[in-house]
């Protein structure tokens, strides 16, 4: 048990890790952004960054409840500023993610995008979550 929450954690780590990579792009792409900045692309890479450091934690140790609720709540919040775009592209009655239709004249598409990138990194922390019960139980002393 202990090697599959080890290698959930390394994927996990690796995947936020390379999300938090890939934000960094946003800055060189500004033509199809509604409002670019420099601070929301650091945003997201940071909101990412923290994502993966919990799973690198989650490596070694149980990751601390406070930390975890400052997960939840940091992907709360990136629902709050997203969920309208969202709405806004399955209103137009042709729902998309492509890359190739995003331009400024439609942030929904990445707002969408947004959403759904946040609803993976509360994934993650849930795992994170549910790991706990395991290292609770795998910290306490077999009865002989």
């Amino acid at each position: 048990m202990k090697a599959a929450i080890i290698t959930v954690n390394i994927i996990g780590m690796c995947l936020f890790a390379l999300f938090a990579k890939l934000q960094l792009n946003d800055n060189g792409n500004a033509a199809i952004y509604e409002n670019p900045s420099s601070l929301d692309m650091m945003l997201w890479c940071l909101f990412y960054a923290y994502i993966a450091v919990l799973h690198g934690m989650g490596i070694f140790k149980q990751v601390p409840i406070p930390l975890l609720v400052l997960g939840v709540l940091v992907c709360l919040l990136e629902f709050s500023f997203t969920a309208p775009g969202l709405w806004a592209n399955i209103a137009t009655g042709s729902f998309t993610l492509a890359g190739a239709e995003m331009q400024a004249s439609a942030p929904q598409i990445e707002r969408s995008r947004e959403f759904f990138g946040a609803a993976i990194a509360l994934s993650g922390v849930i795992v994170l979550a549910t790991q706990r019960q395991w290292w609770t139980s795998s910290e306490r002393p077999v009865p002989f």
